[in-house]
């Protein structure tokens, strides 16, 4: 069951993360139409596996219950936010709008493994028979690709936008900067801070699989270097940054152990 586990958490990842766009993310919640586009792109990498899969027994019965399920939740949600006192307090507390989120991502989880027991329980399988020859043709095994994959992904997108919703209420302000100039440094420092913090997880989980823990430390140095100035310079910032590098380390090494020993 695993295996049948590590593909849909993958497909979950790309349809709920990266074929989500920010103007989706952002007003689903408010309008019905994409809500529903959300839920149709959301279905497209799990067709894909259905397409790709050449033993399929009860595998499209799981996928359209996963499916219906995540788009359930994401109704209820929606119901939630559109409560005027609920928007309100969600927009008035970052904590609250965290707590949701991981509510969200928990019970979306939840209903996939339940989904998946109960149809493996009945017989479900999946089978990639041309894909492990491609990959075996290669020099690969399929199950190892799949699994880097997966941790990959889950490392930029997902680990980024769960700091955001956990952490934006210790971001730094910046008084001396007018709104807009705010808005566009604000952007300009997201997309920067998302690459190094992806580039930092990824080298994390790197050295983990050939078991070079030291050169982790490496890391960390060259980013405290990088920003001593305005670490010594600005203790908010500093706090802020702090926060950061600890997640980003623990979210890799948790990642790591997740899909390579629990799954």
């Amino acid at each position: 069951m695993n295996e049948i586990l590590v593909y849909l958490f993958f497909s979950h990842i790309i349809g709920d993360f990266y074929l989500q766009t920010e103007t989706i993310a952002k007003r689903k919640n408010q309008e019905i139409t994409l809500l529903i586009a959300h839920g149709l792109l959301y279905c497209i990498p799990f067709l894909f596996l259905f397409i790709i899969s050449t033993d399929r027994n009860h595998l499209l019965q799981a996928i359209v219950f996963v499916c219906l399920g995540h788009f359930l939740v994401d109704y209820l949600k929606a119901m939630l936010y559109q409560k005027e006192s609920l928007g309100r307090k969600l927009k008035k507390y970052n904590l609250n709008e965290a707590i949701v989120y991981i509510l969200d991502q928990g019970l979306h989880i939840i209903v996939m493994i339940g989904i998946t027991m109960y149809f493996w329980r009945k017989g479900m399988s999946l089978s990639l028979i041309h894909a492990d020859r491609i990959a075996e043709y290669m020099g690969f095994h399929l199950e190892h690709i799949v699994k880097w994959a997966f941790l990959i992904s889950l490392l930029y997108k997902p680990a980024n936008l769960t700091f955001v919703k956990l952490f934006a209420c210790y971001k730094p302000f910046h008084p001396d900067h007018g709104e807009q100039e705010s808005e566009i440094i604000d952007e300009n420092n997201r997309k920067a801070g998302a690459v190094i913090g992806f580039l930092e997880k990824l080298l994390i989980v790197i050295f983990l699989s050939i078991q070079q823990y030291a050169s982790i430390a490496l890391i960390m140095t060259a980013k405290s270097i990088a920003r001593y100035d305005k670490l010594s310079k600005e203790s908010g910032f500093a706090e802020y940054y702090l926060i950061g590098t600890l997640f980003s380390l623990l979210i890799a090494i948790v990642a790591y152990y997740f899909v390579f020993s629990v799954l």
